[in-house]
């Protein structure tokens, strides 16, 4: 999130998506930006992902506190753990089984 720098990685098995008509359903106007309206969708793909594990990282901080961390960091002996500074939850491929049940 632009918001507070949060995010979400996701790891596991992928597979490109190259149908125009599965992209036209799925597509966004604010997509646009990024592409030329002439040939958007003979440039852009789908990649369809199975999950095998997913993590999201919230900062317990707000973006200036993680700004002044860094600044502190590189200025000084300190350095940022991750750990201590978001929020993290993991998901595995188990998880997700179980959750599917």
């Amino acid at each position: 999130r632009s918001s507070d720098g949060a995010w979400i990685s996701i790891w596991g098995r992928a597979e490109l998506d190259d149908k125009v008509e599965h992209l036209r359903q799925l597509w966004k106007d604010n997509w646009d930006i990024w592409f030329d309206e002439a040939d958007k969708f003979e440039r852009a793909v789908l990649v369809n992902v199975e999950p095998i594990q997913i993590e999201f990282w919230e900062p317990k901080k707000g973006r200036f506190h993680q700004f002044a961390d860094m600044i502190k960091a590189r200025y000084s002996d300190s350095s940022i753990t991750f750990d201590e500074s978001v929020h993290r939850l993991r998901v595995s491929a188990q998880d997700l089984a179980e959750a599917a049940r």
